[in-house]
């Protein structure tokens, strides 16, 4: 994958930028990295088919950069330690019926049997952690798992939150918002055999596409798109009074209600946000393209 500077930034920035992005290439070996078997499998398998022809402009990996800065931080504080079974940022391997599945590992403390993972996120994906948890229990769990099969023990896992957009001041204020810049979780252990069928099934899944053309691979979702469905809302003067995810059904509470023609259907058409910003194959994925001719 390579960075354009379509933004114009300065070349002291675009050049770190580019380096960061050269450390990454590891990701786009023949396995498959924990990270990318959680992804939708489209943007899996693209990602991984195209990844030396991928371009994405070097300010859209700014939140990223600032991410791994803040890993490097934490990195710091604990480096050098593995004599005192303290590892950070740590990878492992596991060769699975013929398929490399890889992670590197945040923090772990062998002594504890403890694995952290750190997120320097919006205070926005704390307000909405269930939204979240299924990932990260998969997450921490694929490493757990990762860690057994190379026989470092695993009893607890974590998540660390740091709050990149944190105010003091609104701290009390709502009932959801953090009281501290940052948040510290347990996580589930999920059963080894529950996490082995995952991993074998998810690489058997995702090997098996990559054989096949661009137009064959499933499909995205309303939620892989992180884009919320189409609605339609009955309204007055403006103002929603009910909301329907079918066109169909807003008509019959209208007729049902026996509404006048001072009320009307409006549809709101909800944009994919992970396609818009996030998703460094949109410009050669055919369902985003066919979705953006259809407006």
């Amino acid at each position: 994958m390579s960075l354009t500077n379509k933004a114009g930034m300065p070349a002291i920035l675009y050049e770190a930028l580019c380096s960061l992005e050269a450390n990454n290439e590891h990701l786009h070996n023949q396995g498959w990295s924990v990270t990318e078997i959680l992804e939708p499998t489209r943007i899996a398998v693209l990602k991984k088919k195209y990844a030396p022809k991928l371009e994405i402009d070097a300010i859209d990996q700014m939140a990223s950069a600032l991410g791994t800065a803040v890993h490097i931080l934490l990195e710091q504080g604990h480096k050098g330690k593995e004599d005192l079974g303290i590892f950070v940022e740590k990878k492992v391997n596991l060769e699975i019926n013929g398929v490399i599945l890889s992670g590197k590992i945040d923090y772990y403390n062998q002594n504890d049997e403890l694995i952290v993972d750190y997120k320097y996120q919006n205070v926005q994906s704390w307000v909405n952690i269930q939204d979240k948890l299924d990932y990260l229990t998969w997450q921490l769990n694929l490493y757990k798992y990762l860690l057994h099969k190379n026989n470092y023990p695993v009893k607890h896992l974590q998540v660390l939150f740091i709050f990149k957009d944190f105010r003091e001041y609104e701290a009390g204020k709502f009932k959801s918002y953090p009281e501290t810049l940052w948040k510290l979780i347990n996580i589930e252990s999920k059963p080894e055999e529950e996490i082995e069928y995952f991993v074998t099934t998810r690489l058997a899944e995702l090997e098996y596409y990559r054989q096949l053309p661009e137009k064959d691979l499933p499909l995205c979702s309303y939620k892989d798109k992180w884009q919320k469905p189409d609605s339609y809302d009955v309204c007055k003067n403006g103002k929603s009074i009910h909301s329907f995810l079918n066109e169909e059904y807003a008509y019959t509470f209208m007729q049902r209600n026996n509404l006048d023609s001072s009320y009307e259907i409006v549809k709101t058409v909800n944009k994919p946000k992970r396609c818009e910003r996030y998703c460094p194959v949109k410009d050669i994925c055919s369902q985003y393209l066919k979705e953006c001719q259809n407006g």
